[in-house]
């Protein structure tokens, strides 16, 4: 009571991304005017980072970021690295609200202190591989040549070439590396036929023409 009229405990109004706790203290039988100072705390959450994609070697996701706090803390958004995959610069949380990588970013929950998932979808470089035959006497011939090779997911069979008057091909040169494959073998992509950035690839080989004596008895 104050004055014998009753009063009611001060409600703590809402302020976004706090928490209200309490009122200060004060002492109700005062026959002075009082003042009652709300008393907030800056809300906590968490963030955790998905990166989705199929591959067969491990992606490093970001580490889970526990404790953010509304109106201090500033986030920014990671950038994705691995080898032979393309990564395009975003990240959405669970309302589809989307955030581009290397920028800084605060306040990310909602007044309730959600904690956030943020995903993002890797896509594998694509790239054609081309089997260059120099022919004795013929010239250069494209034998072989695949399309749309998907790095770390598909494997190629380097194969032998044979052509009638011609030695049988069985080792490819890169043309770019001089990196030297062998025929009959199963390359998959951890063998990096390709570079990080998925140019397209060239493999060379010479095919000498057979050579015989004829002789006449």
């Amino acid at each position: 009571l104050a004055n014998g009229i009753p009063i009611d405990e001060p409600t703590v109004p809402k302020k976004t991304g706090y928490s209200g706790e309490k009122g200060s203290e004060y002492d109700i039988a005062s026959l002075t005017d009082i003042r009652v100072d709300a008393i907030y705390s800056n809300i906590q959450y968490s963030i955790s980072f998905v990166v989705e994609g199929k591959t067969k070697q491990e992606i490093e996701v970001p580490e889970q970021m526990l404790s953010v706090l509304y109106d201090v803390d500033t986030v920014t958004m990671p950038i994705v690295t691995h080898k032979g995959w393309k990564f395009d610069g975003t990240w959405k949380d669970q309302y589809g609200r989307v955030y581009n990588a290397g920028d800084d970013y605060k306040n990310l929950t909602n007044i309730n202190g959600e904690n956030l998932i943020l995903t993002t979808t890797l896509t594998p470089i694509k790239y054609n591989v081309y089997f260059v035959v120099n022919f004795e006497g013929l010239g250069e011939i494209t034998v072989e040549s695949y399309k749309d090779v998907r790095y770390d997911l598909d494997e190629i069979l380097i194969y032998s070439h044979n052509r009638t008057g011609f030695r049988t091909v069985s080792q490819w040169t890169n043309s770019v590396s001089g990196n030297v494959i062998d025929v009959g073998n199963s390359y998959g992509m951890g063998y990096s036929l390709t570079d990080v950035d998925g140019g397209d690839v060239y493999y060379w080989a010479n095919a000498y023409q057979i050579t015989y004596t004829v002789r006449y008895v």
